[in-house]
């Protein structure tokens, strides 16, 4: 709803509510001034009761169609992608042939050089200082 709509609705709810509340106002105001003046016993049947009008209802509120979305501009599809020249493969050569891989031949002349073994390990021998005394 539009605020002016809202504000409308507002207002006619108030003064529905004021007028309605006036009227019991006066409805009560003559009961209670007709028990105050009895007269010796007389006594008059109730005032029937009052049917209060009704407010209208509130008008409806426009019912509002929004046309359906259409896009500022339309989406883009990029066109799918084309190689700017062809991928060139070029042919196996007939004439190319891989050259062997080199082997040298054992050599008979080779043979390792002997592991050097150190003699076994003896202890020097202790040195003993003569008696003392003497020569």
């Amino acid at each position: 709803m539009k605020a002016s709509q809202v504000l409308v609705v507002a207002l006619v709810l108030v003064s529905c509510t004021f007028t309605s509340a006036r009227l019991l106002e006066d409805v009560n105001f003559g009961q209670e001034k007709f028990k105050s003046h009895k007269h010796h016993g007389l006594t008059l049947p109730p005032l029937p009761s009052l049917t209060l009008p009704s407010c209208p209802p509130p008008p409806a509120p426009p019912v509002y169609e929004s046309p359906p979305y259409v896009s500022p501009s339309p989406v883009y599809e990029s066109p799918p992608y084309v190689s700017p020249s062809p991928v060139y493969k070029s042919p196996p050569s007939p004439t190319y042939s891989p050259s062997p891989v080199y082997k040298s031949p054992p050599s008979p002349t080779y043979s390792p050089s002997p592991v050097y073994k150190s003699p076994p390990y003896s202890p020097s021998p202790v040195y003993k200082s003569p008696p003392a005394g003497g020569y």
